[in-house]
């Protein structure tokens, strides 16, 4: 039965906190790398919720995707105000997602994301 319950509140916080972090020190130019594999991590597990009917409109994946090219292209981690704002939405998505599903939607959520990654990583993106 703890499936069908809603995540609780301190789990939900977690979450939340992780990405506030991921924003704020990304955003100050500290550990950089780190905070933008917890903002695509986030949008991922977000993007999978989005395809279950919790939520819609994110350009976080793209942004990130910008984000990363810029990084291989030029060296830097420049984030545009647009791309912030792209990413602050995210953080207000990703909340109302997680007070939104119930656990097994979640685990549903983070499993398909944790293959896509795997997958990705072995050269076998869709």
């Amino acid at each position: 039965m703890a499936r069908v319950h809603t995540l609780q509140r301190d789990d939900v916080q977690h979450q939340l906190a992780i990405v506030e972090n991921a924003l704020t020190q990304f955003g100050r130019g500290i550990d950089c790398g780190d905070h933008w594999r917890s903002l695509a991590d986030t949008a991922n597990v977000a993007e999978q919720l989005m395809r279950q009917g919790i939520g819609a409109g994110s350009e976080a994946e793209r942004v990130l995707a910008d984000l990363m090219q810029r990084r291989r292209e030029r060296g830097t981690w420049t984030m545009y105000s647009a791309e912030r704002d792209a990413l602050l939405w995210l953080q207000s998505l990703h909340r109302t997602q997680l007070e939104s599903c119930d656990f097994a939607e979640f685990e549903t959520a983070l499993d398909t994301a944790r293959n896509k990654i795997t997958q990705a990583r072995a050269g076998n993106a869709p």
